[in-house]
């Protein structure tokens, strides 16, 4: 008889809990998800060229609001199909998809990416990211890295041993993989030095056109909006 009622005590309080987390903070959430939505729809409607497109998804990517900076590029592929930046907008989409941890949504947005600019140099790292993202090895050491922040210095710790150990593709790979995890810690200048050695030391290398491109979005972070 005790354990039924206590059993019963303890049904009682998880759903009290229950109906009490959707009650008072369910739409907290949606409060400040819809007050970021509006923040953005307002800096889409107030930007008055690309630059202030770009600038703005630049600050939600820090923000780790990736969704956002996503509607932000898409603006951007919208209003300025022949822009030059274009191109990097619309492979960003699919970078923001898979820091993102949304791997299905980012192998459509490389899919496009690859219809759209056959010939560009991204195209070539899109194919690779696709690849990528069907390994199960791939996807949880990129889960670990967004969603498991203190994993990041773990990671860079395995990737500096591979380079230490290796040459060729694997060692640049794991020092493109070292870069991203210092951006994703907001260490941006520990970034772009490990890309510029890359671009420095392997102008050959077969994803340069990326590492310029997170360095470009490095620089952005730290007010240094065009830099490379």
């Amino acid at each position: 008889m005790r354990k039924k009622r206590r059993y019963i005590i303890v049904m009682a309080t998880c759903i009290l809990c229950f109906f009490g987390i959707i009650y008072f903070i369910v739409p907290k959430i949606l409060f400040y998800t819809q007050m970021y939505d509006n923040r953005i729809n307002v800096a889409i409607k107030n930007a008055t060229d690309i630059h202030d497109l770009l600038e703005e998804a630049i600050h939600c990517i820090e923000k780790r609001q990736y969704y956002s900076a996503i509607k932000l590029y898409q603006k951007v592929v919208q209003d300025y199909p022949y822009h030059k930046k274009t191109e990097g907008a619309q492979h960003a989409i699919g970078s923001c998809y898979e820091w993102a941890g949304n791997y299905k949504k980012a192998k459509e947005a490389y899919n496009i990416f690859m219809k759209k600019y056959p010939d560009s140099k991204l195209a070539e790292i899109c194919r690779q990211h696709v690849v990528e993202l069907d390994n199960p090895i791939y996807r949880k050491v990129n889960d670990a890295m967004v969603d498991k922040p203190e994993q990041l210095d773990k990671i860079i710790k395995k990737c500096q041993k591979i380079v230490n150990n290796s040459s060729g593709q694997k060692k640049t790979d794991a020092m493109l993989k070292m870069g991203e995890c210092y951006f994703l810690k907001k260490e941006y200048l520990m970034a772009i030095e490990i890309y510029q050695e890359i671009i420095s030391n392997y102008p050959d290398y077969s994803r340069i056109r990326e590492v310029e491109q997170m360095i470009g979005v490095c620089q952005g972070l730290l007010g240094n909006y065009g830099k490379r």
